[in-house]
Protein backbone atom coordinates (compact mmCIF):
# COMPACT_ATOMS: atom_id res chain seq x y z
CA UNK A 1 0.00 0.00 0.00
CA UNK A 2 1.72 3.27 -0.93
CA UNK A 3 1.64 6.20 1.59
CA UNK A 4 -1.14 8.36 -0.14
CA UNK A 5 -3.20 5.43 -0.31
CA UNK A 6 -2.86 5.35 3.31
CA UNK A 7 -3.43 9.15 4.15
CA UNK A 8 -6.56 8.90 2.22
CA UNK A 9 -7.74 5.53 4.48
CA UNK A 10 -6.32 7.39 7.48
CA UNK A 11 -8.77 10.69 6.34
CA UNK A 12 -11.48 8.86 5.94
CA UNK A 13 -11.32 7.18 9.24
CA UNK A 14 -10.36 10.26 10.74
CA UNK A 15 -13.42 12.17 9.14
CA UNK A 16 -16.33 9.20 10.39
CA UNK A 17 -15.09 8.62 14.09
CA UNK A 18 -15.42 12.88 14.41
CA UNK A 19 -19.01 12.96 13.01
CA UNK A 20 -20.13 9.73 14.73
CA UNK A 21 -19.21 11.66 17.86
CA UNK A 22 -21.17 14.29 17.23
CA UNK A 23 -23.77 12.09 16.55
CA UNK A 24 -23.67 10.40 19.79
CA UNK A 25 -23.32 13.38 21.53
CA UNK A 26 -26.74 14.73 20.18
CA UNK A 27 -28.57 11.41 21.01
CA UNK A 28 -29.78 12.70 24.52
CA UNK A 29 -31.08 16.22 22.88
CA UNK A 30 -32.77 13.93 20.43
CA UNK A 31 -34.17 11.62 23.04
CA UNK A 32 -35.36 14.39 25.34
CA UNK A 33 -37.48 16.07 22.36
CA UNK A 34 -38.95 12.83 21.26
CA UNK A 35 -39.94 12.11 24.68
CA UNK A 36 -41.47 15.50 25.32
CA UNK A 37 -43.23 14.85 21.78
CA UNK A 38 -44.60 11.16 22.92
CA UNK A 39 -46.41 12.60 26.20
CA UNK A 40 -47.79 15.80 24.61
CA UNK A 41 -49.64 13.36 21.79
CA UNK A 42 -50.61 11.42 24.85
CA UNK A 43 -52.30 14.73 26.04
CA UNK A 44 -53.77 15.33 22.50
CA UNK A 45 -54.97 11.95 22.47
CA UNK A 46 -56.73 12.46 25.70
CA UNK A 47 -58.42 15.67 24.80
CA UNK A 48 -59.76 14.18 21.41
CA UNK A 49 -61.56 11.59 23.12
CA UNK A 50 -62.52 13.62 25.65
CA UNK A 51 -64.08 15.40 22.88
CA UNK A 52 -65.55 12.66 20.79
CA UNK A 53 -66.78 10.05 23.30
CA UNK A 54 -68.36 12.84 25.25
CA UNK A 55 -66.46 11.92 28.67
CA UNK A 56 -63.25 12.67 30.67
CA UNK A 57 -60.17 11.15 30.06
CA UNK A 58 -57.17 11.61 31.69
CA UNK A 59 -53.57 10.78 31.48
CA UNK A 60 -52.15 9.45 35.20
CA UNK A 61 -48.92 9.43 35.99
CA UNK A 62 -47.54 6.71 38.20
CA UNK A 63 -43.77 7.09 40.13
CA UNK A 64 -42.67 3.30 40.48
CA UNK A 65 -39.29 2.50 41.00
CA UNK A 66 -38.56 1.50 37.56
CA UNK A 67 -39.66 4.92 36.07
CA UNK A 68 -42.09 6.95 35.76
CA UNK A 69 -45.45 5.41 33.96
CA UNK A 70 -47.76 7.63 31.65
CA UNK A 71 -51.29 5.96 31.35
CA UNK A 72 -54.07 7.10 29.10
CA UNK A 73 -57.10 6.33 30.99
CA UNK A 74 -60.61 6.76 30.71
CA UNK A 75 -63.64 7.75 33.19
CA UNK A 76 -66.05 5.12 33.70
CA UNK A 77 -68.54 5.81 35.92
CA UNK A 78 -68.84 9.77 34.57
CA UNK A 79 -67.52 10.96 37.86
CA UNK A 80 -64.16 12.31 36.87
CA UNK A 81 -61.09 10.56 36.45
CA UNK A 82 -59.53 10.18 39.91
CA UNK A 83 -56.28 8.39 40.96
CA UNK A 84 -57.85 5.79 43.60
CA UNK A 85 -60.54 5.20 41.16
CA UNK A 86 -58.00 4.23 38.54
CA UNK A 87 -55.66 2.25 40.90
CA UNK A 88 -59.32 0.58 42.23
CA UNK A 89 -59.61 0.13 38.34
CA UNK A 90 -62.97 1.74 38.01
CA UNK A 91 -61.29 3.90 35.79
CA UNK A 92 -60.49 1.78 32.98
CA UNK A 93 -56.83 1.73 31.75
CA UNK A 94 -56.66 2.49 27.52
CA UNK A 95 -53.68 0.99 25.74
CA UNK A 96 -49.86 0.67 26.87
CA UNK A 97 -48.84 3.70 27.88
CA UNK A 98 -45.19 4.58 28.46
CA UNK A 99 -42.36 3.99 30.69
CA UNK A 100 -40.79 7.27 30.56
CA UNK A 101 -36.98 6.08 31.63
CA UNK A 102 -37.53 2.91 30.22
CA UNK A 103 -37.78 3.68 26.55
CA UNK A 104 -36.13 7.59 27.00
CA UNK A 105 -33.34 6.68 28.60
CA UNK A 106 -31.75 9.64 30.17
CA UNK A 107 -34.59 11.66 30.25
CA UNK A 108 -35.89 12.50 33.50
CA UNK A 109 -38.81 14.45 34.52
CA UNK A 110 -37.46 17.67 36.78
CA UNK A 111 -40.91 18.91 37.88
CA UNK A 112 -44.56 17.92 37.79
CA UNK A 113 -46.58 21.23 37.87
CA UNK A 114 -50.19 19.92 38.66
CA UNK A 115 -52.66 20.66 41.28
CA UNK A 116 -52.80 16.56 41.06
CA UNK A 117 -49.44 15.09 40.66
CA UNK A 118 -50.70 12.11 39.98
CA UNK A 119 -54.17 12.89 36.91
CA UNK A 120 -53.87 15.44 34.24
CA UNK A 121 -58.10 15.26 33.07
CA UNK A 122 -59.52 16.18 30.09
CA UNK A 123 -63.08 16.87 29.96
CA UNK A 124 -65.65 16.71 26.75
CA UNK A 125 -66.58 20.45 27.82
CA UNK A 126 -63.48 22.36 26.73
CA UNK A 127 -61.69 22.63 29.91
CA UNK A 128 -58.75 19.90 31.28
CA UNK A 129 -56.13 20.53 34.18
CA UNK A 130 -53.95 23.02 34.29
CA UNK A 131 -50.11 22.96 34.84
CA UNK A 132 -46.96 21.87 33.15
CA UNK A 133 -44.39 18.75 32.89
CA UNK A 134 -41.02 19.49 32.48
CA UNK A 135 -38.47 17.18 31.21
CA UNK A 136 -34.51 17.42 31.09
CA UNK A 137 -31.70 15.17 30.59
CA UNK A 138 -28.47 15.04 32.89
CA UNK A 139 -26.68 17.47 30.87
CA UNK A 140 -28.17 21.28 31.67
CA UNK A 141 -26.89 22.20 28.33
CA UNK A 142 -29.81 20.40 26.65
CA UNK A 143 -32.28 22.70 28.08
CA UNK A 144 -35.15 21.44 29.41
CA UNK A 145 -38.90 21.00 27.54
CA UNK A 146 -41.71 22.13 29.14
CA UNK A 147 -45.31 20.38 28.20
CA UNK A 148 -48.15 23.48 28.64
CA UNK A 149 -51.60 22.53 29.45
CA UNK A 150 -54.00 25.62 29.53
CA UNK A 151 -56.73 24.75 31.75
CA UNK A 152 -59.58 26.70 30.47
CA UNK A 153 -58.60 27.17 26.95
CA UNK A 154 -57.63 23.26 26.55
CA UNK A 155 -54.44 23.83 24.48
CA UNK A 156 -51.39 21.64 24.99
CA UNK A 157 -47.89 23.18 23.79
CA UNK A 158 -44.60 21.87 23.91
CA UNK A 159 -41.75 24.39 25.31
CA UNK A 160 -38.02 24.01 24.65
CA UNK A 161 -36.57 26.13 27.47
CA UNK A 162 -32.67 26.51 26.33
CA UNK A 163 -30.58 27.52 29.30
CA UNK A 164 -29.94 30.81 28.85
CA UNK A 165 -33.70 31.16 28.89
CA UNK A 166 -34.82 31.65 25.70
CA UNK A 167 -37.71 29.45 24.44
CA UNK A 168 -38.77 27.91 21.23
CA UNK A 169 -43.03 27.10 21.01
CA UNK A 170 -43.91 23.82 19.02
CA UNK A 171 -47.26 24.00 17.31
Amino acid sequence: MKLSELLIVFGIFSITAMSSIGIINSLPQARLKAASFKIYSLFVEARSLALRQGCNYAVVIEEKPDGHYFTLVKDTNYNGVCYREYLSGRDAEIGKGIVLEKEYPGVYIKKIAFSSKHVISFSPYFTSSNGSIYLKTKNPDDGVFRLKVYGKSFVVKPVKIFPDGSEVKYE
